[in-house]
């Protein structure tokens, strides 16, 4: 599957274009390094994804077939590290 298509699946962007958008901008790695939208992703790919307000780290668990639900995209991936990036309060 491709990354953006991945990424919209497991609601860790909102849009398969969004997706797109963070990746000509560096903002998303993959195995550490710096990927194409149309990369391929597999079981077991850490991806570090850095936005204004956060930064995460998730391992892929398993690749969906068809798109899934908010809930059950959760279980697509393990999330490695989740954390306000400086600057920005939790709560805000």
């Amino acid at each position: 599957m491709r990354l953006d298509l991945f990424l919209s699946r497991a609601c860790l962007q909102k849009t398969r274009s969004q997706a797109s958008r963070s990746l000509e901008r560096g903002q998303v790695r993959v195995n550490g390094e710096i990927p194409r939208a149309s990369r391929e992703v597999h079981v077991g790919d850490v991806i570090d994804l850095v936005s204004e307000r956060r930064e995460m780290r998730v391992r892929i668990l398993t690749i969906p077939e068809k798109n899934v639900s908010r809930k059950e995209a959760r279980a697509l991936y393990e999330t490695l590290m989740d954390r306000a990036r400086p600057g920005w309060e939790e709560d805000e």
